[in-house]
């Protein structure tokens, strides 16, 4: 099931996360694309999706522990914000 567009983040964006949607954004203009554009950007968010049903199958099979399935879930949650970021 896709996740919801992320709400805003509220205050200040960790400045982490503004670099990652900078280095993303790079990335789509290099190709032409733009996190900006709606389509662009559900399109990337349906890519983050298929890498959480990715790390779900990980996790039921033993490739993945808890832990570093939590840190994966982590960075691809912070992920879905670079849209929103720009």
């Amino acid at each position: 099931m896709p996740n919801p567009v992320p709400m805003p983040l509220a205050g200040d964006p960790d400045p982490a996360l503004v670099r990652l949607a900078t280095r993303v954004q790079a990335e789509f203009a290099g190709r032409g694309r733009t996190l900006t554009d709606p389509a662009t950007a559900e399109a990337y968010r349906i890519t983050l999706d298929v890498m959480r049903m990715i790390h779900e199958g990980a996790l039921a099979t033993g490739v993945l522990d808890e832990d570093q399935h939590a840190a994966l879930a982590g960075m691809t949650d912070g992920a879905d914000h670079a849209p929103g970021l720009l």
